[in-house]
């Protein structure tokens, strides 16, 4: 849960905020995108780094012994 904001702050947050020369609607919408994609990197990363039983484990339909 803390890992999307956590790379959101230190890859896009940072850079973004203190590049002065960007115009404000371009830092907001620029911000918004990079939140978003730096949310579904942590995602991906915990469902194929996480534990094999975790929450985002594919179930299939069938059943095993």
């Amino acid at each position: 849960m803390t890992l999307g904001p956590a790379l959101f702050v230190l890859a896009a947050f940072m850079p973004v905020i203190t590049a002065y020369w960007f115009p404000w609607p371009l830092r907001l919408f620029h911000g918004l995108e990079l939140l978003a994609s730096s949310l579904v990197y942590a995602c991906a990363l915990a469902g194929l780094l996480g534990p094999a039983n975790g929450a985002f484990r594919v179930r299939s339909g069938a059943r095993t012994a």
